[in-house]
């Protein structure tokens, strides 16, 4: 059985902490005040699974034995799911349902005079990438007094990046129900939303630069 002293020094520093991380979302047209907005509140982030397909053959070798042969990759459904925190003035929603009519023309109907006939676009014109950086807190006790760029308004200064998700050639899928309810007092209004995506890659750099980043 393994001592509490290997234990502790395979465990250097600590546990992974879930509620570090920032999602952004890029080649969407939003402004940076909208990509801040989202990283900030975007208060749970689903990482899909990834599996191999298998496809199973009896007796291809030994009679009555079965073997499973790789034959693709599934991207969990090919969904990210988030859940986003609203403020007051509705922001929240608002971007996320411009990314969600990113998808068609008249995606919202505004009444008679302008049609309610929807259309479509073509799937080059509406899709974009979403990066989700796993962060940690630095090593050591100084580095969070390092100068901050000047020309940058970094939300991440600071902690150490340990991981990447990014996910390809995203559209909104789906966009939850709001529930308002009057006897829900000093309760958070907050909703969810699926991006169906085509693939997603894992890179494991760690670093602290900027090099990795997409603002």
């Amino acid at each position: 059985m393994a001592s509490y002293d290997q234990a502790r020094a395979l465990l250097k520093t600590s546990v992974s902490r879930k509620t570090l991380y920032t999602l952004n979302i890029d080649g969407a047209g939003l402004s940076r005040a909208q990509k801040d907005y989202i990283r900030l509140f975007a208060t749970k982030v689903s990482v899909p699974s990834i599996s191999i397909d298998q496809v199973s053959s009896i007796g291809q070798e030994h009679m009555g034995i079965q073997r499973n042969t790789a034959s693709g990759v599934s991207f969990g459904g090919n969904q990210l799911i988030i859940q986003m925190l609203e403020n007051s003035d509705f922001t929240a929603y608002d971007t996320i349902r411009d990314l969600f009519n990113r998808s068609g023309i008249n995606l919202n109907p505004l009444g008679k005079n302008d049609g309610r006939t929807q259309r479509m676009k073509y799937y080059d014109d509406y899709i974009f990438d979403i990066t989700l950086t796993k962060l940690e807190f630095p090593d050591g006790q100084n580095v969070f007094n390092k100068s901050k760029l000047p020309e940058t308004n970094d939300l991440d200064h600071g902690y150490k990046i340990v991981s990447r998700y990014k996910f390809e050639k995203c559209h909104v899928q789906n966009i939850t129900e709001l529930q308002f309810d009057s006897a829900a007092r000093d309760q958070q209004l907050d909703f969810g939303v699926t991006f169906s995506f085509e693939s997603y890659y894992h890179n494991n750099t760690k670093t602290m630069d900027r090099e990795y980043r997409n603002d």
